[in-house]
């Protein structure tokens, strides 16, 4: 059966039983539908309330009458939400693993670990500059010369503080 045969037969228009084979909730055959498997598929895939409110129309007031749906729609409802839910976290993942592979992405621990060992190097540099400056401070008169010491100390030991030393560890 045509496309257009089979919405005219379902009082669907073809342009949207073309989307729906578009999006894979409708198998075609040569470009034909089987009309037995279709119904099943749509069965599954389209929302049954929607399906109900055009089967059963409205009531007086303009509104469609409030049902609750059969448990085999619920059944259909919860394997589309669930194989949604399983396509969403593939793709996650996926887009994950090319972040991963573009560099976007790194290693939370590796990470961690090469800038806890890069500022604990750091400290213990810093740390260790007061023992080392108290004898060269201590037989020096002139302030300058002590400041200059001391700044180039301290600079010494900030100097592993930089891209190039993170970049080694991680």
């Amino acid at each position: 059966m045509t496309k257009r045969a089979y919405g005219k037969s379902r009082g669907v228009t073809h342009v949207r039983i073309h989307q729906l084979a578009e999006e894979g909730k409708l198998t075609l055959v040569n470009g034909k539908i089987d009309p037995d498997v279709a119904d099943l598929e749509l069965q599954i895939t389209l929302d049954p309330r929607k399906r109900m409110q055009q089967k059963l129309g409205t009531n007086g007031d303009g509104k469609p009458p409030q049902t609750e749906p059969s448990e085999a729609a619920k059944d259909a409802m919860a394997l589309r939400r669930a194989q949604t839910r399983r396509e969403r976290l593939k793709a996650d993942i996926a887009e994950i693993e090319y972040r991963e592979k573009c560099g976007e992405l790194i290693n939370r621990k590796q990470t961690y670990d090469a800038v806890f060992t890069l500022f604990r190097v750091t400290r213990d540099a810093i740390l260790n500059c007061s023992p080392r400056l108290a004898i060269m401070v201590a037989a020096e008169t002139d302030k300058n010369k002590c400041r200059k010491l001391i700044d180039k100390m301290l600079k010494t030991a900030l100097e592993g503080l930089t891209a190039e030393r993170l970049e080694r560890e991680l």
